[in-house]
């Protein structure tokens, strides 16, 4: 016979109808089986505290939204004062004001081609006071820097704020009268040609790259250290043009100091009607700069959401429209959703362009 210290120790017995008493039956549990059991309850309770986690981090964000805002709002911008962004920025800060019932200030911080600025933001306290006014580098930087001081995916889209067709524009004094043009003038004189840009890897840059891949032209790319040197250069023909936004060229063409060639929309604008569209000169190419507004990825979904509605109220204000077209450009209506699906788009369509480009800042 087995002695009985050899057996399992016994935690409750078995009493169970239609099970025959035996010396490996006789009990339910063993050592083990209690652990098991013991680990399954604690499993439970680390649920139910987890739960109960959760839901106090609801509460406490859903109270935050709630109370929000509660102070003073800030845009950065992350371009010199005085810019086309900058202008566009200060006039949505006091529409959004008029909103919210808190002040909203610029600030500038400007250098690397946005990345200080955007930096800033997705660094910041994910609470919904600081927000980003960005632009196409925004959704371009993550392919033409192999290191960034941020991660791209720590900010997120939240709203529209206009788009401003590119227009090629030249010296009054230059020969060409339109792209078509300028386009035959490269191949029939490849490497002769200049163009100017605010450096490496900016709008006009990457506009003008995307002409060259669409017709083949054929220019040499001078870069500058922003718009200012950029026009100027080619106001005084040391360049030969510029693929620029509206905004900082409209009153240079509307002077004739410059010269519209063409402009990368459907349809002309309204505010330059003599300057033809490049698809009227049988270049298929529509594109352009534009500003929006991004914020930390980690912001709470209801001040994400409070703030998407203010920002919609703001785009669809008449005053807010009738400034962003007498500015040049055009109001970005829609929501976040939209404009989330716009910047998608955007980040496909230029990766494709720097790459096929070899562009890089580094």
């Amino acid at each position: 016979m087995k002695s009985l210290a050899s057996r399992p120790i016994p935690l409750t017995s078995n009493k169970r109808a239609g099970r025959a008493p035996g010396i490996c039956q006789e009990y339910d549990m063993t050592l083990s089986d209690m652990t098991l059991r013991k680990m399954a309850r604690l499993g439970w309770v680390s649920g139910l505290a987890l739960m109960a986690a959760g839901l106090h981090v609801t509460a406490t964000a859903a109270a935050a939204a709630q109370a929000y805002p509660s102070h003073m709002i800030k845009f950065v911008v992350p371009f010199p004062p005085g810019g086309g962004t900058d202008t566009l920025a200060r006039y949505a800060a006091q529409a959004l004001e008029k909103e919210l019932k808190q002040p909203v200030v610029v600030e500038n911080k400007p250098g690397a081609g946005t990345v200080i600025g955007t930096s800033y933001v997705a660094h910041a306290p994910a609470d919904g006071y600081t927000i980003l006014v960005g632009s196409i580098n925004t959704a371009t930087n993550r392919y033409l820097y192999k290191k960034l001081p941020y991660d791209p995916a720590a900010i997120m889209p939240l709203g529209g704020l206009a788009y401003s067709p590119s227009i090629i524009v030249t010296s009054e004094k230059k020969r060409f009268h339109d792209v078509k043009d300028l386009v035959a003038y490269s191949k029939a004189h490849p490497g002769k040609l200049n163009f100017a840009s605010y450096g490496i890897g900016s709008s006009p840059h990457l506009g003008t790259e995307l002409l060259i891949q669409a017709t083949g032209l054929d220019a040499t790319h001078v870069p500058y250290q922003g718009g200012g040197p950029a026009q100027a250069s080619v106001l005084a023909g040391q360049t030969d043009f510029l693929m620029s936004s509206i905004l900082p060229v409209l009153s240079l063409i509307k002077s004739g100091r410059l010269a519209g060639l063409g402009v990368a929309a459907d349809k002309r604008l309204d505010a330059l009607p003599q300057v033809p569209t490049l698809k009227e000169q049988g270049i298929d190419l529509a594109t352009g700069t534009w500003f929006g507004f991004f914020i930390n990825s980690n912001t709470p979904a209801p001040i994400v959401h409070k703030l998407d509605t203010a920002l919609s109220a703001v785009m669809a204000r008449q005053g807010v429209l009738d400034f962003i077209a007498k500015e040049g450009a055009q109001a970005m209506p829609g929501g976040r959703k939209a404009f989330t699906q716009f910047v998608t788009n955007e980040e496909q369509r230029w990766q494709k362009v720097i790459q096929l480009g070899k562009i890089s800042v580094d």
